[in-house]
């Protein structure tokens, strides 16, 4: 009986000692593994970033895509002609973003200074790319004014671009939270730099800027942003649109956006005038007291909230400035001066309307 209790007692304090050693021997493999692989990480980051940081040059190369490729042999052809930095980091960066990499057979003109957006648009394109058909939307831009810009440039006929734009229908899940409106893809043809094929065709065009749009709002997490202020995406858009045309300089943007919500938050009227502009459909220098009656939905002078939808198509920075508008309670701006687009801003009516005889503004 003493004999069994005390092989007992040896075996449990066995029993003990080979748990203990066996949970330090996975403690001690559990941190080599994590020691090797940050530091391996921290290499291979390192390099990434080393290659990333080198001069991108305009080359133009020539890729061909076959039947039967993959969209891992073609990232890989994009890596060794020089497109691309890592086929590898090109495959995993469209596996994350969820991009359609049904690449179409065809020979493509490809640049290194081309966006993995661009890249992906361009290959999926099914035709010849030709350097010398390239655009640049500007910031601001209106349908209107990119349908000008394109057949000015003799890239398609505006009627036909401004016809696509009307009565197409775009399979993009954003489009659909979109409310119905003349003119439902303003604000969302994003302004940049794009490369077109031989013979483009409105479609051609308006789909590389819906997925320019898409990747910009929401690869960079803005959609979260909005959410978290309460804002839908077609809010923040209406209120990029009016910033990008109200307010040119960079250092203004965030304080304009101020003024925008603080006027909505206390039920003002937005008084701006670049969406009585739009309304009006025509350019002016100055508007009239017969203006200000105009009966539209994009009349903030006389219609409350935001406008009916987004007035141009912003860029970034003041998509930026519409989710990040400063705290102070500014409720009205004055415009300073017409060549540099220097405004004053103000908290209180008596200071507005000071600063506005001042500088003879008649609206604001």
């Amino acid at each position: 009986m003493r004999r069994n209790k005390i092989l007992s007692i040896i075996w449990n304090a066995l029993s003990f000692l080979m748990g203990t050693a066996f949970n330090w021997v996975c403690l001690a493999v559990t941190v080599f593994l994590v020691y090797t692989f940050m530091i391996k990480g921290y290499e291979y980051g390192e390099t990434f970033a080393t290659e990333a940081m080198a001069e991108k040059t305009d080359e133009e190369i020539v890729i061909i895509v076959t039947e039967g490729d993959t969209p891992s042999s073609v990232s890989k052809k994009l890596e060794e002609q020089g497109v691309v930095q890592n086929a590898l980091l090109f495959q995993v960066e469209n596996m994350f973003k969820g991009t359609d990499t049904n690449y179409k057979p065809g020979e493509y003109t490809l640049m290194p200074t081309m966006s993995s957006y661009e890249i992906n648009a361009i290959l999926r394109g099914g035709g010849q790319t030709d350097p010398d058909k390239k655009i640049t939307i500007l910031e601001g831009f209106s349908i209107d004014d990119i349908a000008e810009y394109l057949e000015s440039n003799e890239i398609v006929e505006a009627d036909k671009f401004l016809w696509a734009v009307d009565n197409h229908d775009y399979k993009y899940e954003f489009l659909q939270n979109i409310p119905k409106r003349e003119r439902k893809l303003e604000g969302y043809l994003f302004p940049d730099t794009y490369f077109l094929s031989s013979a483009p065709t409105p479609d051609e065009i308006i789909n590389k800027m819906l997925t320019r749009f898409e990747g910009i709002y929401y690869d960079s997490g803005y959609d979260i942003v909005a959410k978290n202020l309460g804002k839908s995406m077609d809010e923040i858009i209406c209120v990029a649109s009016m910033i990008e045309e109200e307010y040119r300089r960079a250092d203004e943007r965030n304080k304009g956006s101020a003024v925008i919500y603080n006027r909505l938050s206390q039920n003002l009227n937005l008084n701006v005038s670049a969406t009585l502009v739009y309304a009006l459909g025509k350019r002016r220098d100055r508007l009239t007291e017969e203006d200000l009656q105009f009966d539209s939905p994009y009349n903030t002078y006389n219609k409350p909230g935001l406008p009916n939808g987004p007035i141009c198509n912003p860029g970034e920075a003041c998509i930026q400035a519409a989710l990040l508008p400063v705290e102070d309670m500014l409720l009205y701006s004055v415009l300073m001066d017409e060549s540099s687009g220097e405004h004053l801003f103000f908290e209180t009516e008596e200071e507005y309307l000071v600063g506005r005889e001042q500088y003879n503004q008649v609206y604001n």
